[in-house]
């Protein structure tokens, strides 16, 4: 196909780059689910496990795909340039699958939350605001844990596959595992080794 075929599809190099980065997100989501649906996830905290080692694994199977979604300023500048309903598959909705689980725990059983008086008052606007986006799902305080959990996977996952670390680390993995350790503890939930 030529160069100029392609603009019968998509109207615009943005488009076409952004229509890419949707596939690949659909990709991962659908990865994400496929875990978190396996007979051995048969409890929200083993389907946050089995969803958290389903990221890692496609991430690192697909570190070029991985960085082109999320350290690419270009692509990312490109992509904010597109309507807000063609962002169809977009970071966003890779978070819900884990937020997803974080809400289910917590609707099942309750974990520790926060005691809001005690944070700064812009912390706490943009809880509640996030709260609300996120129709209620979480409250406010739960949602400052989902939060806390997220960036302690997302940026230890940043810092393995844009290997940050590969001066002390040759093999993150138990690295990984203590974190997702951590995270079961800070949700509640048991946390099981990988078989």
């Amino acid at each position: 196909m030529s160069g100029p075929a392609l603009y019968r599809y998509y109207p615009s190099q943005a488009a076409l780059i952004e229509a890419l980065r949707a596939q690949f997100f659909e990709e991962l989501i659908a990865f994400m689910r496929a875990a978190g649906e396996q007979p051995g996830a048969d409890t929200p905290g083993r389907r946050l496990n089995a969803i958290c080692r389903a990221l890692r694994h496609w991430a690192l199977a697909h570190s070029a795909e991985f960085g082109w979604l999320f350290a690419d300023p270009v692509a990312a500048s490109r992509a904010a340039a597109l309507p807000h309903d063609a962002h169809q598959a977009s970071p966003g909705a890779f978070g819900q699958v884990f937020l997803e689980q974080v809400a289910a725990i917590w609707h099942t059983q309750r974990f520790p939350i926060p005691d809001l008086d005690g944070m700064p008052t812009t912390q706490v606007e943009q809880l509640i605001a996030f709260s609300s986006r996120i129709d209620g799902l979480l409250p406010p305080d739960a949602a400052h844990v989902f939060l806390k959990c997220w960036i302690r996977l997302y940026g230890h996952l940043c810092m393995e596959v844009f290997q940050q670390v590969a001066f002390a680390y040759t093999d993150m993995e138990p690295s990984f595992e203590e974190c997702l350790s951590e995270l079961c503890a800070l949700l509640d939930v048991p946390y099981e080794p990988p078989v």
